[in-house]
């Protein structure tokens, strides 16, 4: 068994109104299942109009992970959530930025949008 390489952490902000899904480590064919059951149950879970994807932690995006993610993205959005991808840096970012991605997400480089705190 290998050591954990990645980590997917949901967090709700701003009394509700904000779910955040972070994403730490690398993201490759391992990891897709439990990036899918988390981004789903963001998704699903909450009544949270706006949706983030904070990848600040993120050292690698695979190219099904990167599908993983858009599908989860997309979710969001189809269940009216305002989805914003936040903290997109390096080889990440140029992924993102590559695939379109952040075209389609906004492109809110350092943290989610202002006056929202952590709870």
């Amino acid at each position: 068994m290998r050591p954990e390489y990645y980590r997917v952490t949901r967090v709700t902000i701003d009394g509700g109104r904000e779910v955040c899904v972070r994403l730490a480590g690398d993201f490759d064919h391992d990891a897709c299942g439990d990036l899918e059951r988390e981004l789903t149950g963001a998704v699903l879970g909450t009544a949270a109009p706006l949706f983030v994807a904070d990848l600040g932690e993120t050292k690698f995006l695979g190219s099904e992970a990167v599908g993983v993610l858009l599908s989860g993205l997309l979710r969001a959005r189809e269940h009216g959530k305002q989805v914003s991808i936040v903290n997109a840096h390096g080889v990440v970012r140029t992924v993102l930025v590559v695939t379109g991605i952040l075209d389609l997400f906004g492109d809110a480089e350092d943290g989610p949008p202002v006056g929202l705190v952590a709870q």
